[in-house]
């Protein structure tokens, strides 16, 4: 399987746009459906779990767990020896789940409420040819 991975974040108006195609591998863990794939520019691993109304990101060594309509601390490092630790508020907007596409939008904001950034991540699932 293949999946072609959109991320469009909005910070202080400006967009920012990633795009690329890459090989999915898709389980299931406990109640979510679990999708894991590479950033082929990077290397870098990622891992998306979906579950009814909640949304795990596992990218690099942080996880932000985002739950519909609601407000979660995150607990962000900026380096795998978390070092140097960072706290927002993550806040899962929509969801959207097919079997060929998925579709969320988050914030992250400060602890203070100060937003940060929108983030609307797709991902366009297809069967290998």
């Amino acid at each position: 399987m293949l999946v072609t991975f959109r991320s469009l974040i909005t910070l202080d108006e400006k967009e920012d746009k990633f795009e690329f195609t890459a090989p999915l591998y898709i389980s299931k863990w406990e109640d979510f459906d679990v999708y894991e794939f590479k950033d082929p520019s990077t290397g870098s691993q990622s891992r998306i779990e979906v579950a009814g109304n909640q949304v795990n990101i596992m990218a690099a060594h942080n996880t932000i767990n985002l739950f519909l309509g609601q407000d979660v601390n995150v607990e962000y490092a900026s380096d795998p020896m978390r070092s140097n630790v960072v706290y927002f508020i993550s806040h899962l907007i929509n969801l959207n789940q097919t079997e060929d596409n998925i579709n969320f939008t988050y914030t992250l904001s400060e602890t203070n409420g100060k937003l940060i950034a929108e983030y609307n991540i797709n991902l366009d699932i297809k069967k290998e040819a």
